[in-house]
């Protein structure tokens, strides 16, 4: 399935993001992204619902650099999970065992 079209806003369920502005919100409340954060978010996002690989979220977030350790997409999943689930009952990010990680539908 293809991205969805570049859109200024990308809103799903509670969670909205300026692509424009680069800020993220929850339930109306903003949480501070560092780049690469919002960078994979932004492509869990734009493609919500849909399993993405590691390699393809390597590829989105850092492009075609050699040199990157394929442990940061963990390092990010876990680091976005923090600031995105502690307040919130459901947890809005999903491991997809084998295969990669995608936004839950909302």
């Amino acid at each position: 399935m293809a991205d969805k079209p570049l859109a200024r806003v990308i809103q799903s369920g509670d969670l909205r993001m300026d692509c424009v502005r680069r800020r993220f919100s929850r339930s109306g409340e903003f949480i501070d992204l560092t780049p690469r954060e919002f960078d994979l978010l932004k492509a869990l996002m734009r493609r919500s619902g849909d399993v993405l690989s590691r390699e393809h979220l390597l590829t989105y977030v850092w492009g075609k650099a050699t040199s990157v350790n394929p442990n940061n997409v963990e390092t990010l999943i876990r680091s976005l999970r923090a600031k995105m689930d502690h307040k919130w009952p459901s947890r809005v990010i999903q491991t997809v065992r084998l295969q990669g990680y995608r936004l839950k539908s909302q």
